[in-house]
This record gives C-alpha cells, sequence and structure tokens, in this order.
C-alpha cells in the first residue's frame, strides 16, 4: 500500500482525502465536488463548483497564479494539507 508520512504517522490516499474534506468543511470551503489525492506521487486534486474556493486553495497552496478552471491541482498533498490544518486551528475557525 502507498502511503504519505506525516509527523510519523502514515496516511494512505483514502485518509488523507478524507482529512481534507473535513478541514475544507471547517474554514467554510463547501463547493467541492471530488478530492483525489495520490499518496505515492504526493499530487492533489479537487474540483470545486464555485471559482472562489479555488482561489482560497490556491492562497492555501502558496498559489499566487491565476487559475481558469474549477480545478485545484498541486503536486504537493502534504504542504497543502498542514497549510489547511493550519489554518482551520487559527481561532476564528475553532
Amino acid at each position: 500500500m502507498n502511503y504519505l508520512e506525516i509527523a510519523g504517522e502514515k496516511y494512505g490516499s483514502d485518509e488523507l482525502t478524507s482529512h481534507i474534506a473535513n478541514r475544507l468543511a471547517e474554514i467554510g470551503v463547501n463547493s467541492f465536488q471530488s478530492i483525489q489525492v495520490n499518496a505515492q506521487s504526493n499530487h492533489l486534486s479537487i474540483a470545486f463548483d464555485d471559482e472562489q474556493d479555488v482561489q482560497i486553495a490556491m492562497a492555501l497552496s502558496g498559489s499566487d497564479s491565476q487559475c481558469r478552471s474549477n480545478i485545484f491541482k498541486s503536486g504537493n498533498a502534504v504542504s497543502f494539507l498542514l497549510s489547511l490544518v493550519n489554518t482551520s486551528n487559527q481561532p476564528g475557525f475553532c
């Protein structure tokens, strides 16, 4: 089984997908239609209904480029998840 290791814990693609979905919902980003995480390659793809939510995902990833579709992609799923967790743990979201 392929997994990613984060802080000494091993997570498979399904677990990472669930964590990302839960954390996005915690910060009010609910328009995602699908989330795909490839633990083997550390890639992430999220399809959104709302372009504003794509922009939020891009901001979380530290990307300043403009996206012309409703699909957010990242070549570093772990970094995105850590940024998302950090954001959702801020006092305004707890």
